[in-house]
């Protein structure tokens, strides 16, 4: 991972894993809304073929991005939104571009850690669960006589 700043205009995350490359851009626009973001009209990311691996490049728009765009202090908050968003898009997009040309399955299949994510709502239901079985202990055991 790698912040580079340009100018105070725009703002580069740079995420590497393997042979892939994700560059999201988030340029200042003055004229959007606060707390906003919003893609240039077109497509709003590109993908290459470098090598072995892919270069997804996205690029945005924030009146955030500019110099005291954002009043409040909530940018922190935002930015991880939008590297949460980005990430959970190159990992789709990675993985069933991988499942696709590496593993030749199709459809839903191509879906990376496609049983893992089946499985999620049990896990959540079973640690939810066990929190609450915990947390609000009722009854107990009872003594043998």
């Amino acid at each position: 991972y790698q912040r580079r700043v340009h100018g105070g205009s725009s703002l580069t995350f740079t995420f590497t894993h393997d042979s892939s490359t994700l560059d999201a851009t988030i340029e200042c626009d003055s004229s959007g809304k606060s707390n906003v973001v919003t893609y240039p009209a077109g497509t709003p990311y590109t993908v290459t073929q470098s090598g072995s691996g892919y270069t997804y490049t996205m690029k945005l728009k924030s009146k955030c991005a500019c110099s005291g765009g954002c009043s409040g202090g909530g940018l922190g908050g935002w930015i991880f939104i939008i590297v949460l968003v980005v990430v959970v898009v190159i990992y789709i997009a990675a993985g069933c571009t991988f499942n696709i040309v590496k593993r030749d399955l199709r459809g839903c299949e191509a879906f990376p850690h496609l049983d893992f994510w089946k499985d999620v709502p049990l896990l959540v239901k079973d640690g939810v669960m066990f929190v609450v079985g915990k947390t609000c202990r009722r009854g107990g055991y009872s003594d043998v006589k």
